[in-house]
């Protein structure tokens, strides 16, 4: 195998670590994304490069040619150069449907390319990698596009760990990997799975975008307290134009468990998981939710997705922008929802932080706080987000289980129902509802597609330090993934002034 590459993934043996440590943001001066076509679309993000000028920001992904060990916040100029089959250990050819490396027996740190070109569906079983050598599949020579399988997922991985699912390895296509239509997913992994990274893919026409659920079993081998799925990282990924959910990511039935008649009736439980990140993904036209994540004990984040235009079948219990299942304690920051028949963000977890986020024209609630069995002495804490064009509610709690909640610093333009809460458990304060953007002073300025405007206060806006200090070092960031805290205390909303 050639040095260069060999250099260029042995930066990968802590993607554990990487992961967890990264702040990533989704901003550039230009996004390079696929579209249906082959062909690439620049979109040019007006005015936002006084936003990125900062000595924190660059490419933060030590597998890039460009990697900025100096950097703290991604700002997308992360390059990759092209990999060719005579530098990665093994090829799946397009005529083949299983790798198993119980019959291959490759040896742990091998990358494994996936040839260019028009192939239909691939198995992936039983790669159990190391935290210092994981498994790495890879297109080479070009972008892989699996199309239209009937029957199975398009890509499928069983019973491993220690492995990354990536399509960097082409310089050309953001998404190297393209899964094409299928009844059920395009990407699925299962069967004690984990220690896995999934990044560009772009998947479209499936029932479900991406599917990463270990399912409990009679034998009790993957139920909880026998197993855990740990360490599950998802990035850089672009669902749209699926029929079901954009993301599902862990199981949706926590608290009651399944009752499955293989097993003699006996209730089974979803095993827990531990270190969830789900970011930097688009979802764009989900018939359900657009990114669901369940059972996430510990550990857990969603930040920096765009989320477009879910919910588009109306299907009442799967109609949520970001969906919060059950068992779920997660830090939600950072995200741009827009354009949804449901809830914008249904949480319905325990001890979670939800933050600089922007929602935008829903049709429903903005954030919807509920109880499904949640542990004792948990909070909700909705902290300095941006509500624009809700019909519903900004903000409409109904758990009385949690304690201390807090709803302070939040922005809200244009909604139909302010709040509805207890006043036994949520302390309400420092939150400004306006009819218009009117008098606000904000920039408003377009930005990208995949981005909301720029609604960052200016140097008169009535928003700057006009919101409550809130204890702790977790609100580091605005949207933009710019400083808080940038005068003598927090704005209100999901952006904050900055001084150029």
């Amino acid at each position: 195998m050639e040095s260069s590459l060999i250099m260029r993934f042995s930066s990968f043996v802590k993607f554990g670590l990487l992961a967890i440590n990264s702040l990533f943001v989704y901003m550039s001066c230009s996004f390079l994304f696929e579209g249906s076509s082959n062909s690439s679309v620049v979109v040019d993000y007006q005015g936002i490069q006084t936003i990125l000028e900062s000595e924190y920001l660059g490419c933060i992904d030590s597998e890039s040619e460009s990697y900025d060990a100096d950097a703290v916040y991604s700002n997308n100029s992360c390059e990759y150069g092209d990999v060719t089959s005579d530098e990665v250990d093994y090829i799946v050819e397009n005529g083949v449907y299983l790798v198993d490396n119980d019959d291959l027996g490759l040896e742990p740190g091998a990358i494994i390319g996936i040839r260019a070109g028009d192939r239909g569906a691939l198995l992936i079983r039983n790669f159990e990698g190391t935290e210092e050598n994981p498994f790495t599949f890879i297109n080479c020579d070009g972008q892989v596009v699996m199309e239209a399988n009937e029957t199975a997922d398009l890509l499928h991985v069983n019973s491993s760990k220690y492995l990354r699912i990536t399509g960097t390895g082409s310089s050309s296509h953001t998404y190297g990997i393209k899964l094409n239509g299928s009844k059920v997913s395009g990407f699925r992994g299962q069967l004690q799975t984990d220690h896995i990274e999934i990044d560009h893919l772009e998947v479209t026409n499936t029932s479900i975008g991406i599917w990463v659920v270990t399912k409990p079993t009679c034998d009790g081998s993957s139920n909880r307290d026998t197993y855990t799925q740990e360490e599950t990282y998802i990035h850089h990924n672009y669902v749209h134009d699926v029929e079901n959910e954009g993301f599902y990511i862990g199981g949706s039935k926590w608290e009651v468990g399944f009752t499955n008649d293989d097993c003699s009736g006996e209730t089974l439980w979803q095993p827990n998981m531990v270190n969830v990140e789900i970011y930097n993904n688009i979802t764009d036209g989900t018939g359900w939710d657009g990114i669901q994540l369940g059972g996430a004990i510990e550990g857990g984040s969603i930040h920096h997705n765009t989320v477009l235009d879910y919910g588009i079948e109306e299907k009442s219990s799967q109609q949520a922008g970001i969906m919060i299942n059950p068992g779920t304690t997660a830090s939600v920051y950072s995200n741009y929802i827009n354009r949804g028949t449901g809830i914008a963000l249904h949480v319905t977890g325990f001890d979670n932080l939800i933050y600089s986020n922007v929602i935008e024209n829903i049709e429903s609630n903005g954030i919807q706080l509920g109880d499904r069995s949640p542990y004792e002495n948990k909070s909700y804490r909705v902290v300095n987000n941006t509500f624009i064009s809700i019909e519903g509610k900004a903000f409409n709690s109904n758990s009385s289980e949690s304690v201390d909640n807090v709803f302070y610093n939040n922005l809200m333009i244009d909604v139909g129902d302010d709040i509805s809460y207890s006043s036994d458990n949520t302390t309400v304060s420092n939150n400004m509802t306006v009819s218009s953007l009117e008098n606000l002073s904000l920039l408003d300025e377009y930005v990208g597609y995949y981005l909301p405007r720029d609604y960052t206060p200016a140097s008169d806006s009535p928003l700057i330090d006009a919101g409550l200090s809130y204890e702790g070092d977790e609100l580091l960031i605005d949207i933009y993934s710019r400083p808080r805290l940038m005068g003598n205390g927090l704005d209100i909303g999901a952006f904050e002034y900055q001084n150029n």
